[in-house]
């Protein structure tokens, strides 16, 4: 049974990462960065009913008119 160069490769360099990953100046994971706030979706609904009323209010036909 014959092992393939590039397996043999990819072995090898898996092999020497897990070793050399314990060693004192072996690099670290960097600190996770503090995510950027999003805004809150509490108030968002109310204003955008409160939006969307003045709009329907500004395009809506006037109360008096007749039905066509």
């Amino acid at each position: 049974m014959t092992i393939s160069p590039v397996a043999l490769i990819t072995v090898h360099r898996a092999a020497q990462a897990t070793i050399t990953s314990a060693l004192p100046h072996a690099p670290v994971v960097a600190e996770p960065q503090p995510r950027a706030a999003r805004p809150r979706l509490v108030g968002t609904r109310g204003v955008l009913a409160a939006a969307l009323r003045r709009a329907a209010d500004g395009v809506a036909p006037p109360v008096c008119s007749p039905a066509h």
